[in-house]
């Protein structure tokens, strides 16, 4: 995979430094509390608030330190149908939907093939298995570990870089995830969001969290598109986006792009 610059806004570099006043915690707790089964709940906001958001958070969370590191570089391929059926999916609002994916992990070297399918209630079924760049992609095949076989026909549809700050509710199953520095990439076109935060919170039931009680304070704005349909009807305007115009809109004002040349 071809690397992408990504430019850490200075407002990212300091939820780093708001994020060393937490008490750490490892990849084990990150991920049980992240629940393969859960609810989610995603904001977006100004990297600004952001940071601000993470200065209110302390003592009631831990955050994810990988060899000293608390803002971790995220690299993703995403893979769809040649007719890109799980965006158009996600498009119409069809469930259960999926999403395929190759999540790496700048620090860690680590690489995962992903699964996640949507169901009713805002629930997320989340699998994967180590994977690397240069296996196979499975297609067609069920692969142990995952809990749904992929389609027979898959192609890489879009790459996306981020750097996220993972912080761990200390007296819930709950996860918080701070993306900053969002960037999509398809056939060297790029879209990046340099003042963007997106903001998840990730728990096994629905619950009060500080995290939202905050976000409602400030008048936070709810986000329901992905990062995937957000970057696929940014770079791929042939694609039916009806039900994306708003978000895209919402998010104008955050957006730089940068054409092939």
């Amino acid at each position: 995979m071809t690397e992408l610059d990504v430019d850490l806004p200075a407002a990212g570099r300091d939820i780093g430094l708001a994020a060393a006043g937490f008490g750490a915690t490892g990849i084990a707790e990150a991920s049980t509390a992240a629940q393969a089964d859960r609810v989610d709940y995603r904001y977006v906001a100004t990297v600004a608030d952001a940071v601000a958001l993470v200065g209110t958070l302390t003592g009631h969370y831990r955050a994810l330190d990988v060899g000293g590191s608390r803002l971790r570089e995220y690299r993703t391929t995403y893979f769809d149908t040649p007719a890109f059926g799980f965006y158009t999916a996600h498009h119409n609002g069809v469930l259960p939907r999926l999403k395929v994916r190759l999540r790496s992990y700048a620090d860690s070297g680590e690489s995962f093939l992903e699964v996640k399918q949507k169901t009713g209630g805002r629930r997320t079924v989340k699998s994967r298995v180590p994977f690397t760049e240069s296996d196979a992609l499975p297609a067609g095949r069920e692969v142990p570990g995952l809990h749904l076989p992929l389609p027979a026909e898959l192609h890489e549809s879009l790459r996306t870089t981020f750097h996220r700050l993972t912080l761990v509710r200390a007296d819930a199953h709950e996860r918080v995830t701070i993306d900053v520095g969002v960037r999509f990439s398809v056939n060297g076109e790029t879209a990046a969001f340099p003042s963007l935060a997106v903001i998840e919170v990730k728990q096994d039931q629905r619950a009060p969290s500080p995290v939202i009680e905050h976000l409602r304070s400030i008048h936070g704005t709810r986000a329901m598109i992905s990062k995937y349909c957000v970057g696929m009807a940014a770079l791929r305007p042939t694609l039916r986006q009806n039900r994306f115009r708003a978000a895209l809109a919402r998010l104008a004002p955050y957006r730089t792009i940068s054409a092939a040349t």
